[in-house]
């Protein structure tokens, strides 16, 4: 023998294998494998990662449940106030001096609405202007020939579309352009429409057409909280067909004066009035030839 140890034999001596034998004085086994507190330690810490997210996902799921509550509540609220008949429509039938309710009915576009409430049989809609919480529509109804009128609406917008809020017009027979009666010309019509306690919409206000083409300007002076002028808007909705409108200040008050201007600025005629509804023309007395 020469000392050496065969295959063999360490197949069948494994102690005799001095590597076997000096890993078996390690504690390697012990050292790799955690201890009972030790995973114990892990599942707790596992454990509360599990109930911190579930947490989380509570919590924004009641978040989420009570957005969508409120989003309905306010729809219902919503649609409750501004339904046909709702709160909205008997607050105005009271500012109006109605007993009872009205029924205003929605509308997906303004002229929508002004066609739903009225129940025009033809109306066009000369001009839109945008005003603070809404839209103002000048109608033409085109009544008969040799003859003027000029219908306004004011139409609110909703959470649920648009819908009629207040408006008037007129109608003035032989009021042609250029027109001359009992030797006067018409220069302008105009109506007033006052502010409606109760009512939401831009008002006061005036407005009318020029009738005659040296009419270059329109002057409004008011008295009242706010005293002073204040120039009309001209807007030419066919080619020599001009209205012209005016949003007076809240605390205006009558008398009012209309001033027709010429192209140089002078003073071509002018009316005054004191009541807030009144309608009718500016004219000037027609020169003899």
């Amino acid at each position: 023998m020469d000392g050496r140890t065969t295959d063999n034999e360490l197949l069948h001596n494994p102690l005799q294998d001095p590597l076997l034998a000096q890993l078996r004085q390690r504690p390697f086994a012990a050292g790799r494998m955690p201890s009972e507190r030790q995973l114990a330690f892990i599942a707790a810490g596992a454990h509360e990662a599990r109930r911190h997210i579930a947490r989380k996902r509570r919590i924004r799921f009641a978040w989420t449940g009570a957005v969508l509550a409120l989003v309905m509540l306010l729809i219902g609220l919503a649609y409750a106030y501004e339904a046909p008949g709702g709160i909205a429509d008997r607050h105005q039938a009271h500012a109006m001096g109605l007993t009872g309710t009205i029924r205003i009915p929605l509308g997906r576009t303004p002229e929508e609405a002004v066609e739903k409430f009225r129940n025009f049989g033809y109306m066009r809609v000369v001009h839109r202007e945008a005003v603070d919480g809404g839209m103002l529509l000048f109608v033409k109804r085109d009544l008969k020939q040799d003859s003027t009128d000029l219908q306004i609406e004011f139409v609110r917008h909703t959470w649920l579309g648009w819908k009629w809020g207040m408006g008037g017009g007129y109608y003035i027979g032989h009021s042609t352009p250029g027109s001359t009666v009992s030797g006067e010309k018409t220069l302008l019509n105009y109506m007033s429409l006052p502010h409606f306690p109760g009512i939401r919409g831009p008002f006061p206000l005036l407005f009318g057409e020029l009738t005659d083409p040296s009419v270059a300007s329109v002057v409004v002076r008011v008295g009242g909280g706010s005293p002073g002028k204040l120039e009309a808007t001209l807007v030419e909705y066919e080619p020599g067909q001009k209205l012209w409108f005016v949003l007076l200040p809240d605390s205006s008050a009558v008398q009012y004066t209309i001033q027709a201007l010429d192209r140089e600025g002078r003073l071509a005629a002018e009316k005054s009035f004191s009541d807030q509804r009144d309608m009718g023309e500016v004219k000037i007395k027609e020169s003899s030839p």
